[in-house]
């Protein structure tokens, strides 16, 4: 008989990759029972919680490929992931890369972006909110001190730019599969996700939006990105009222001063 560790070794790799030693002689059952019966309760129960997994993170992808074709996509999926067992929660973070390529992107071309905004979204709705930026706390600033400000965003926002219109492809998420009727030919867009109460919102921004929550993410200064944005002839007063809006929409978390430069 094996060890406990070899038992449970020999078990996972059933489970994960579908073969290994056989283990009806290891295990001990009711008179009258099947030990392939009750193993494939494992076995078989595995790749459907996969498969649902997927189905909860990514609901617009699972409605457009339907039933059959997401399986299909789970199974290939699955035989990527590392042989250890991965927790359910985070099993599709991987999907967006292994779907740029997949077969189904052939045909499919905005499947790895579309997965990228749903695993955004999921990712936001889980994230750990951070208290909210009082500009009060700022009251005593100076020009001066304001030009050396940064802006860090609440952990759950996400920006992402497309070439395919993904809000329509989000919504798709409610929609009947015969119902489904997306012009891919209308163009990208910017968009950024966040948390809004118990609601994740995806909302399309413009480019020069885009542009400075980039750069403030990249450690820019309030100097800095302004400075970048006036080359696309943005004025002073449209980068305040972008702020403006980020706190309005409690968007930001923190608004601090840079070193002073030597």
């Amino acid at each position: 008989m094996p060890t406990l560790r070899e038992l449970q070794r020999a078990l996972s790799t059933h489970i994960v990759a579908g073969d290994g030693p056989p283990l009806e002689a290891w295990i001990r059952v009711p008179a009258g029972a099947d030990p392939a019966a009750r193993i494939a309760v494992y076995t078989q129960g595995y790749p459907a919680r996969v498969t649902e997994a997927l189905r909860e993170s990514y609901p617009a992808l699972a409605n457009i490929l339907g039933d059959g074709s997401l399986a299909g996509l789970s199974d290939r999926y699955r035989g990527a992931l590392p042989d250890e067992p991965t927790n359910l929660n985070d099993i599709g973070a991987d999907l967006p890369r292994f779907l740029r390529t997949d077969r189904l992107t052939e045909q499919l071309a905005f499947l790895p972006e579309l997965a990228e905004l749903e695993w955004a979204v999921t990712r936001s709705f889980h994230a750990a909110a951070c208290d909210s930026f009082d500009p009060i706390d700022c009251k005593d600033w100076s020009i001066e001190d304001w030009q050396r400000a940064k802006i860090c965003f609440q952990p759950g926002l996400a920006l992402l730019r497309s070439r395919w219109p993904l809000r329509a492809l989000h919504a798709t998420r409610n929609q009947d599969r015969d119902e489904i009727d997306v012009d891919l030919e209308q163009g990208g867009e910017c968009v950024v996700i966040f948390r809004r109460g118990f609601e994740v919102v995806v909302e399309a921004v413009e480019t020069r939006e885009a542009d400075a929550i980039e750069a403030f993410r990249a450690d820019a200064t309030l100097a800095e990105v302004s400075e970048r944005l006036a080359r696309d002839d943005v004025r002073n007063d449209d980068v305040v009222k972008l702020f403006q809006g980020w706190v309005s929409a409690d968007l930001i978390s923190s608004v601090h001063l840079a070193e002073p430069a030597d």
